[in-house]
């Protein structure tokens, strides 16, 4: 799988919103598969569900730049460690 490419429950954990917000903006067409897993399942693009999520926070009237989690294999961020 790419690094970049994404399962709806993955991208929910590393953007900080639950997996049913990641459905709603694809049933919204906020947000397209980039693709699909072994299993048939869609895969999200990190940077484009992030700007989904960034837009969102700004209609809410939330902070935008709050971010409580980081991309995987984000060139600009840490990588996780195991615990």
């Amino acid at each position: 799988m790419d690094g970049n490419l994404m399962l709806a429950t993955e991208l929910a954990e590393c953007l900080g919103v639950s997996p049913s917000a990641v459905r709603k903006w694809k049933q919204r067409e906020k947000l397209q598969p980039a693709g699909l897993d072994h299993l048939g399942r869609p895969l999200y693009r990190y940077d484009d569900a992030a700007e989904v999520e960034y837009a969102t926070r700004q209609r809410s009237g939330r902070d935008p730049l709050v971010r409580r989690t980081y991309a995987p294999e984000h060139p600009d961020r840490p990588r996780r460690t195991a615990a």
